[in-house]
């Protein structure tokens, strides 16, 4: 059985694991070809997969380059050396099932890209919505201390404090204030 190239971080066993789950094999049956039980194979498999969870996306995805350029290496080897029409057709098989696979894989990443999009969306809405709120309660709140507090101003002036000017100079600064989160 050829041993799945894995990085050199883990132990022998770990590898030995992960190339028998990637070749098909459950945990009983790495249990016994390997002399473990079925919870150390588990366990091994575990710590693998925990490490991949923390790895950044585009390193899993350089690493899934890297093995499907592997695969497909071993794949082309073989092809030299067939010679019945059936083992012909299985490599192509093979090759069609692989362009299947990525095309899903493009799918599942549009499919995400567009949850993020919606979910910033609906994020920002949210934002909006709370710096809005802000503004007309900062606004019912200066207006209620101006007339405690007996201030008699211009309208013009009022116009600016808690006004139409008010509410333009807070939208315009809020909206930049969102503008630069998101560059950010």
């Amino acid at each position: 059985m050829d041993e799945l190239a894995i990085p050199n971080t883990m132990d022998l066993l770990t590898a030995q694991v992960v190339g028998d789950r990637v070749n098909g094999y459950n945990f009983e049956e790495i249990a016994g070809m390997r002399g473990i039980t079925v919870e150390e194979a588990v366990a091994a498999w575990k710590s693998y997969t925990t490490n991949m969870a923390k790895m950044p996306k585009d390193e899993q995805f350089l690493l899934h380059l890297l093995r499907l350029e592997n695969f497909l290496t071993k794949v082309n080897g073989r092809l030299h050396n067939l010679s019945k029409a059936e083992d012909f057709e299985l490599i192509l098989k093979t090759f069609d099932r692989i362009a299947s696979l990525q095309a899903i894989n493009l799918d599942l990443q549009k499919n995400a890209e567009d949850r993020l999009t919606k979910l910033t969306r609906e994020q920002t809405a949210i934002i909006l919505h709370a710096v809005f709120s802000i503004r007309d309660g900062l606004e019912e709140h200066l207006s209620t201390a101006l007339a405690q507090a007996q201030v008699e101003l211009p309208e013009t002036i009022m116009g600016q404090i808690i006004g139409d000017g008010f509410k333009s100079a807070f939208n315009t600064h809020a909206q930049a204030a969102l503008a630069e989160g998101a560059e950010a």
